[in-house]
């Protein structure tokens, strides 16, 4: 994958990213792949009292031997995601489309706790993170992507986080023969 592509693309450096790990089914019904990525930003841009704008993530493949059972898998997490959002107001989710079947995003904002950074004085940012979790035919993609935003910024920061992750995806599955997107 030309992940320090993808992150120059964002005005990004590339910090860390690990080559995809392939897991295999025994029973030879699942492949799974997934890649992490951790890229940071030098400039200002984004910064926090506790630090760099420093965004890190994954995207999971997984491909299922039919439809029918990605099928069933994708509804069990988003039911399973959307449950949990329930109970937390700091999480917002809605279906979105694109190449894929069906497609769901979450995006979390939880103020940070000031007890846990002592140095930081007048805090005022949080943790943010956005995911999507999305099928198309028998593949599940799911991709995560987090960081900080000081609180005037969070809007800015997650639409930012959100065409990252997405061109993360895309990134990991236009490596596909049958499913990339076109």
């Amino acid at each position: 994958m030309k992940l320090t592509e993808l992150a120059a693309r964002f005005s990004l450096k590339l910090r860390s990213s690990y080559d995809p790990t392939i897991r295999f089914d025994p029973r030879g019904g699942n492949v799974s792949l997934s890649c992490e990525i951790r890229a940071y930003d030098d400039s200002a841009r984004f910064r926090t009292e506790v630090g760099e704008f420093d965004p890190a993530g994954t995207v999971s493949l997984r491909t299922y031997p039919n439809h029918e059972d990605a099928e069933k898998a994708h509804q069990a997490e988003v039911i399973s995601l959307r449950k949990f959002a329930e109970s937390k107001p700091e999480i917002s989710t809605q279906d979105v489309s694109g190449w894929w079947d069906e497609g769901v995003y979450f995006q979390t904002v939880a103020p940070l706790e000031p007890k846990q950074y002592p140095r930081a004085k007048n805090l005022d940012a949080a943790g943010v993170e956005v995911l999507y979790e999305l099928r198309h035919g028998n593949l599940r993609v799911t991709t995560r992507i987090d960081n900080r935003a000081a609180t005037p910024e969070i809007d800015q920061v997650l639409a930012f986080l959100r065409d990252f992750a997405e061109a993360f995806t895309k990134e990991a599955v236009c490596h596909l023969s049958r499913t990339g997107p076109s």
